[in-house]
């Protein structure tokens, strides 16, 4: 009965209006108004009193840790000794609070540590007891664990001392599966970053491969071009060259005709030595001369063919090769400029993270290499530098 009203009624003075109207809806039938005056005036006294003895103990305390300095003062000044001196501080204070305040050693040592360890939690004060605050002095719970339980308190939230380990045990092993679970999640957010970071890069390496199929299949496309008009070029040289070898061919048979005259008529003066003499020449001599002048011309005409020959089939040679190494260039240059675009990709990309301006000394670097190769790309194009 008496825990049933306990439970039932505040515990400040500041609600004697509820006391009265709950004294009102419990015994108007019972009683008449000033009897009922009588009781609401004592409930608010205990009600008071009750509040007093909640904060009493924090008084004893207090009064409790000065005897106990004051002992410690006196004895250290004649002992030298803080250690000693505490330990026969703490001897004295219980002998006397055993014999003067009939205060055992453990309820002694109780209102110390609960005053040392709330002295500055005024809520915990407030709204917890001596033995919850007994339970919570140990020095492994936390100030946000004792706040756990003064809001607890503050709702009204009905729980005994043996519950208040066990919520602490189970409120700390939530509070580590939180942890664990940010930790998780900034390691997500950490791979997201980087997952980003890679699909950023990967997009740009796409891009800047795309640019230079792009520029390779339009340098194919003009090497194709070129190809068909050397090709065409080619096949008039190759037709010049076959004319030059038919003339050639042509110059030989000639040649070889004009010797095997020339031999017959040797032949014909030596072994028969009757002169022979061909209808449009006045004498073998003469025949034999514009013989030997037709056989010298027609191997004058055929060296020449043959310089001509070998001149064409020289340019052949060095349009092919210059052709192979135009192309070779045209390809190294395509791809030193889509490197240059690449890395002005990069570079942007490295800007939009921020915090670049620290890093002064690698910037005026890479500006001093630009520099360096605008230089070289300005002699190879021959452009009077400003």
């Amino acid at each position: 009965m008496d825990e049933k009203e306990d439970n039932n009624l505040p515990a400040s003075q500041g609600k004697s209006m509820s006391i009265f109207q709950l004294t009102r809806a419990l015994l108007a039938t019972e009683l008449d108004s000033a009897a009922i005056g009588r009781i609401v005036h004592a409930a608010e006294q205990i009600a008071q009193s009750r509040e007093r003895i909640r904060t009493e103990y924090m008084i004893i305390g207090s009064y409790l840790a000065d005897i106990h300095q004051t002992i410690y003062i006196s004895i250290n000044k004649r002992l030298d000794n803080p250690a000693k001196a505490k330990m026969q501080a703490a001897q004295l204070l219980n002998d006397f609070a055993c014999r003067a305040l009939q205060i055992s050693k453990s309820t002694v040592t109780q209102y110390l540590q609960v005053y040392q360890r709330f002295v500055n939690s005024s809520e915990a004060v407030e709204f917890l007891n001596l033995g919850e605050l007994t339970i919570l002095k140990r020095s492994d719970i936390s100030e946000s664990e004792v706040k756990l339980l003064v809001d607890a308190k503050k709702r009204k939230e009905p729980f005994s001392r043996d519950e208040i380990i066990p919520f602490i045990e189970r409120y700390r092993a939530a509070n580590d599966e939180i942890n664990t679970l940010m930790a998780q999640l900034e390691t997500a957010k950490e791979q997201l970053a980087a997952g980003t970071a890679q699909k950023t890069e990967l997009e740009l390496e796409i891009k800047y491969l795309r640019e230079r199929s792009s520029t390779a299949d339009q340098k194919e496309a003009e090497h194709r071009d070129a190809l068909a008009a050397a090709q065409l070029a080619l096949d008039s040289q190759s037709n010049s060259v076959h004319a030059l070898q038919l003339a050639v061919e042509r110059f030989g048979r000639e040649k070889a005709e004009l010797e095997k005259r020339i031999a017959e008529m040797r032949v014909r003066e030596v072994v028969k030595e009757i002169e022979v003499v061909p209808k449009e020449y006045k004498s073998i001599s003469d025949a034999i001369t514009e013989a030997s002048k037709k056989l010298a011309e027609t191997n004058a005409e055929l060296a020449k063919s043959e310089q001509r020959l070998a001149a064409v089939k020289g340019d052949i040679l060095d349009n092919e090769d210059g052709a192979l190494k135009g192309r070779q260039l045209e390809n190294r240059l395509a791809g030193i400029k889509a490197d240059i675009e690449s890395v002005c990709d990069k570079f942007r990309t490295i800007c939009t993270t921020g915090a670049v301006a620290k890093h002064r000394g690698d910037l005026l670097s890479l500006r001093d290499a630009a520099r360096h190769f605008f230089e070289l790309v300005n002699n190879a194009a021959g452009t009077p530098q400003s």
